[in-house]
């Protein structure tokens, strides 16, 4: 079964639990709907095992309480056909038996019962039962929610995206003969609003856009955020001529859109690419690629506009736009045109710091001198195969402000320098890191290589050799923008030692109780996993809202400063400290 079959918009429902009772004694039925109902929970009853079986196969349930003496059955045939139902394959099932049922009982496990309860029983310790199997349905939900959904809007993420983009890039049979369209969004004038009233607003912009955009879209239609501020949609069963009135529908949605924000009115525009996707057979992320590409092409003719994908046109302009990126990286590696900051990352419980850490940052600057953010040219750095050459120019130059600071070197925690996946998938950037080390002698257990989730998870194959030989030697890792449970199981756990929770699941924690769930189950299995947490925030609201949540770092959204005179401070408090 595909993942959207059965990632239904109600899966975090917290309302009552749906509790299946199967019994066929009708007092056994009415204490059990007692005991449950006064709890909360929502209670359906089976008298059989054919019933129970059709019940789950026509809903979700969160439990099942199962007799395993039935008239037409017993429980291990009801267990093994519940389990057979794919939206049932971890729905726990309590097995109620006689006390003298030992076989009976480790048959019914088995074949798939999660617990088992004898009878007689008392109803606390049925309670305590029912309230700890729920409590494990409701966490793998939202684990599996997780996965596939964006924390901010709620809407699905890339990885469901490209499931049913999956699906119906196929071969075609009667459920994906098609046509269909893939449509690009991306804003216009975000920026405006994240740099007048902060991020916490630019998040609420685009929780606020995301509903616009759903609602001017079909039901059998699916919307996602792939990531910033950059949205796609999959229109099922949709002709080029419909593709390109529902594209200009929602590209008129948002720009009539208005949004306010401390007395302040904005609007934004949003530029638009469409891709069609027929009867022949295409990789999703040529679709999506072409979409991208006339999405580009709406962008660089003026923006807030629609544009459908032309073999050939936009492609030609594309790849215009990267030869004039291309040669502004060149110039600014060759003129010293990368400039270093850093901030300073704090422990976030009181008492003297073992260790000290500062985050690197880079900005390229353009030739007027105005600052370019590395999420406007790592893309076409990284198309350019220019990352590489970036990560080794910043890696070098931070190692000799460290090594400049000689009185620093002994007392340095980490340094962390941000890295790309190219980077690590090359086979000689390990060589190169040791090397570079050794020169201006700083020590491997200094530096930490900070990666982007996503980038991590596209690298992850290809990365794992340079990962596991950094490693042993006592490089460590941290990945930035940590969003989602899922990965966990992806990222290759034993060499990462910090995760830098993503801001958009911290900025709006005091106000959703399901991303303050989110972060505290994070903050939860990266501490079994002797992984550290790191909580990135502007303002002490966020900072008060993070209360019951263990973080093991903080690092305030201050303004940065020049590396060398972070590196100075750090100096001089050594000093001072030791002089004390």
């Amino acid at each position: 079964m595909a993942l959207s079959e059965f990632l239904q918009p109600d899966v975090l429902n917290t309302n009552s639990a749906r509790i299946v009772v199967v019994d066929d004694d009708r007092t056994t039925c009415l204490m059990l709907r007692r005991i449950l109902q006064q709890d909360g929970y929502q209670v359906l009853v089976a008298r059989n095992g054919a019933d129970a079986i059709e019940i789950c196969r026509t809903g979700d349930q969160d439990l099942i309480l199962l007799d395993y003496v039935l008239p037409d059955t017993d429980g291990v045939n009801v267990c093994t056909a519940i389990r057979k139902e794919p939206a049932h394959a971890a729905t726990p099932i309590l097995v109620l038996t006689s006390r003298n049922d030992d076989a009976a009982v480790k048959a019914a496990l088995a074949a798939g019962a999660s617990d088992f309860i004898t009878k007689p029983f008392l109803a606390p310790v049925l309670r305590q039962r029912v309230r700890h199997l729920v409590a494990g349905r409701r966490a793998e939900k939202l684990l599996r929610h997780m996965a596939y959904h964006d924390p901010l809007t709620g809407l699905a993420n890339r990885a469901l995206f490209d499931d049913r983009l999956t699906q119906l890039s196929a071969p075609p049979d009667a459920e994906t003969s098609g046509p269909h369209a893939v449509v690009c969004l991306d804003l216009d004038r975000f920026k405006v609003v994240n740099d007048a009233c902060g991020h916490s607003a630019g998040d609420e912009l685009l929780r606020q856009l995301s509903a616009v955009l759903q609602s001017n879209l079909r039901q059998t239609d699916m919307l996602a955020r792939l990531g910033g501020d950059e949205f796609a949609a999959l229109l099922v069963d949709c002709t080029r001529d419909d593709a390109v009135a529902v594209a200009e529908k929602l590209r008129q949605a948002v720009s009539q859109f208005a949004f306010y924000s401390e007395g302040r009115v904005f609007t934004v525009g949003v530029s638009v690419g469409v891709a069609m996707l027929g009867s022949e057979v295409r990789s999703p992320a040529s679709v999506l690629a072409e979409a991208d590409s006339a999405c580009y092409s709406a962008k660089n003719s003026g923006r807030n506009r629609v544009k459908i994908y032309e073999p050939g046109a936009e492609d030609l302009r594309r790849r215009r736009g990267d030869n004039n990126w291309r040669a502004q990286i060149e110039h600014a590696l060759s003129h010293k045109r990368f400039v270093l900051s850093a901030q300073r990352i704090y422990r976030a419980a009181p008492g003297p710091e073992k260790q000290r850490h500062i985050d690197i940052q880079v900005h390229m600057m353009d030739e007027d001198g105005a600052s370019i953010a590395p999420s406007i040219f790592t893309a076409p750095a990284e198309r350019h195969g220019m990352m590489c050459q970036i990560d080794r120019w910043v890696l070098t130059n931070v190692l000799e402000v460290l090594h400049e600071r000689a009185a620093w070197q002994g007392q340095i925690s980490v340094c962390w320098i941000p890295t790309s996946g190219s980077t690590l998938a090359d086979p000689d950037s390990a060589s190169f890191i040791f090397d570079e080390l050794k020169r201006f002698n700083i020590p491997c257990n200094g530096v930490c290589l900070q990666i982007s989730e996503q980038t991590l998870l596209a690298n992850v194959a290809r990365a794992s050799q340079t990962l596991q030989t950094l490693h042993r030697h006592g490089v460590t890792f941290a990945v930035d923008g940590f969003s989602g449970l899922a990965a966990f199981r992806a990222l290759p756990l034993a060499s990462i030692k910090f995760l830098k929770i993503d801001s958009s699941l911290l900025n709006n924690i005091g106000g959703s109780r399901l991303d303050f769930a989110l972060v505290k189950a994070i903050t939860d299995v990266a501490r079994a996993l002797h992984i550290e947490t790191v909580a990135k925030h502007d303002t002490a609201k966020i900072a008060n809202d993070l209360d019951g949540i263990e973080f093991d770092l903080i690092q305030p959204c201050q303004s940065s400063a020049p590396l060398h005179e972070i590196a100075l401070r750090e100096q001089e408090d050594i000093a001072g400290a030791e002089v004390g």
